[in-house]
């Protein structure tokens, strides 16, 4: 990988999380973090999304958490590309901002008064289309081969992880089926898909990441509107909630410590955090 911060110009500084008396938050590296973590252990992609975004805006840079991000990152990528225990150490540093910033959270307001049990979930069928799509993978650079019609792929951990899940679940879909979902997406080759899914396959090509085949994953709908919930695998939860002008943001949800990431709570808090502890039965398939 490249080094994005060749010209850094920050010193060794130790690696204290602790945001300094009088200092707050830099409002959209928070929202940044708040997009690509959550997941453990970054992807390739979600690495280089963060460092070129800390790279570019310089304005930040006496800000925390940037600064610190900044001379991390520059010492990771500085004369090898990052390993997984790299990656590691990382995300082990993206967990401690996320706890100090939700520690600063003020308080929010739960004025939404929609039932827990008024909110039910649906499933998200993949598309069936008669299409079959190769993808590379720039990772190993070769390419696999994704069915649309059978919803398979000629990766070597397809049939490992999903080869059991029915016809039409979801989570049959890896992170090269997500690629070759968007592409039809993108070209007008499937009508009729909820906005929803479309901003699911965009976010795990954007991320370099598959659909967990362990979590459930459903569309729920607030006040008509559809949101997509992702629990009942690990303390960390998620929402995909709409937000003005069409898009959908990610917000995450620690069902045991019962708190919103980085103290940050989507419109509709309430029942949105309610369904995401309770659920609505097992995992089909």
């Amino acid at each position: 990988m490249d080094n994005p911060f060749d010209d850094s110009p920050f010193e060794d500084s130790a690696n204290q999380w602790r945001i300094p008396e009088g200092e707050t938050p830099h409002e959209k590296t928070v929202r940044m973090l708040q997009g690509i973590g959550g997941f453990g252990v970054l992807t390739n992609k979600e690495l280089l999304t963060l460092a070129y975004y800390l790279s570019d805006h310089r304005d930040a840079r006496h800000s925390w958490p940037e600064e610190k991000l900044v001379h991390m990152l520059a010492e990771l990528f500085a004369g090898h590309a990052p390993t997984h225990e790299d990656r590691e150490n990382l995300h082990r540093d993206l967990d401690a901002i996320e706890t100090e910033c939700s520690r600063l959270a003020a308080p929010f307001p739960e004025d939404d008064k929609i039932a827990a049990n008024a909110v039910r979930g649906e499933e998200i069928p993949l598309p069936e289309l008669n299409k079959t799509v190769s993808v590379e993978c720039e990772e190993v650079r070769s390419a696999f081969e994704v069915n649309l019609k059978w919803q398979q792929c000629s990766c070597p951990s397809w049939p490992n992880h999903r080869s059991k899940l029915k016809h039409g679940d979801i989570r049959r879909c890896c992170a090269h089926m997500a690629v070759a979902y968007l592409q039809e997406l993108n070209g007008d080759g499937i009508e009729d898909c909820p906005p929803v899914f479309k901003a699911l396959m965009e976010d795990r090509v954007r991320r370099g990441r598959s659909l967990d085949p362990r979590a459930k994953w459903k569309i729920i709908k607030i006040k008509l509107r559809p949101h997509l919930a992702i629990y009942g695998h690990t303390d960390w939860s998620y929402v995909f909630a709409p937000e003005a002008g069409g898009t959908f943001v990610r917000y995450s949800f620690n069902t045991v410590e019962k708190r919103w990431a980085f103290g940050r709570p989507p419109d509709f808090a309430r029942p949105s955090r309610e369904f995401l502890i309770k659920g609505d039965g097992p995992t089909p398939g």
